[in-house]
């Protein structure tokens, strides 16, 4: 009696779990109305460029492409949510193999937040589904070891990949795409910062003072970096205004961090420094540029690109 149990406990979980692994398949099929996505999936609309800026939300909140497209530079801003360093590999390769020329140039954004426990969401936000070439769940399980979030992953695509087979309608987000074309991966924001907005807000960063730094992390990304090297790509790393986010890291996670970015330079990668003389009325929140921080801070990038070129 139990053996047959648990036989039939087997059977249904069999069933069930090669129903989520088939409808997960079909996941990508609805491109979401989000900036992540689709700029995920026609980032090779932008080809030939100068500049191809690499980051997190940091980037497409701070760094305007039109500003600099009036200076004579063609550039992309491939900021993508929570990006870290597994991220930047998917999201970098797969444009490179979808473009007919490479950039000149690809800057990395190095940050707290690029190593932090928030960076490479694959749960939240399952990038490597809309890639021009999308990777399956079970590539980023044994390539980037996403044992905790797998199950969790998966639970999404199959919800996703249902929806469509129950309504076989397609979506092609074009109010968001055409959103990107026009801001070329830009997302602007009037929003200013206020004491309300840090309460509001504080808990969602309070839990990065346990962090511990992840060193390997520093090591994959300078292997990536003169892996693209070795393709006649220029790699620069640059660094970001993030507001008071410095203070929800720990005087151990900043040390190692800085440490990491001596290990940088010595494998000579210029670091573009942070400019730190920006205020709160250059801030939406705790740690993103608005409008105004991003023109502030695009220019600032432009001089630095001139006087290195």
């Amino acid at each position: 009696m139990i053996a047959r149990f648990f036989r039939n406990t087997l059977i249904l979980f069999f069933i069930l779990f090669l129903f989520v692994f088939i409808t997960g398949k079909f996941d990508n099929k609805i491109i979401p109305d989000d900036i992540n996505a689709v700029k995920a999936k026609y980032s090779y609309m932008y080809d030939s460029l100068d500049y191809l800026f690499m980051g997190n939300s940091f980037v497409y909140s701070g760094i305007d492409p039109i500003i600099l497209d009036s200076s004579g530079y063609k550039c992309f801003n491939f900021g993508i949510s929570t990006a870290g360093v597994s991220y930047y590999e998917i999201l970098i390769n797969d444009y490179l193999k979808n473009i007919k020329k490479p950039p000149k140039t690809i800057l990395l954004l190095v940050s707290p937040m690029t190593f932090s426990s928030a960076a490479d969401n694959w749960q939240a936000y399952p990038i490597h589904r809309y890639l021009i070439s999308p990777l399956s769940n079970e590539y980023i399980l044994f390539r980037f070891n996403t044992y905790r979030e797998y199950l969790g992953t998966i639970r999404k695509s199959s919800v996703k990949g249902f929806k469509y087979l129950k309504s076989l309608i397609t979506n092609n987000s074009a109010s968001k795409r055409d959103s990107i074309f026009q801001n070329k991966g830009f997302f602007p924001s009037k929003e200013v910062y206020t004491p309300q907005i840090y309460k509001n807000s504080v808990n969602l960063y309070k839990s990065f003072l346990k962090d511990e730094f992840p060193k390997d992390k520093v090591n994959d990304l300078i292997v990536m970096a003169k892996k693209y090297q070795n393709m006649n790509i220029r790699v620069l790393f640059f660094e970001m205004p993030a507001f008071k986010l410095h203070y929800f890291f720990s005087k151990e996670y900043m040390v190692s961090y800085n440490a990491s970015l001596q290990q940088i330079k010595r494998n000579n990668f210029t670091i573009i420094p942070c400019k730190n003389d920006m205020d709160s009325t250059c801030f939406r929140n705790i740690d993103h540029m608005n409008n105004k921080g991003a023109e502030i801070y695009t220019r600032f990038l432009i001089q630095f690109l001139k006087e290195h070129e």
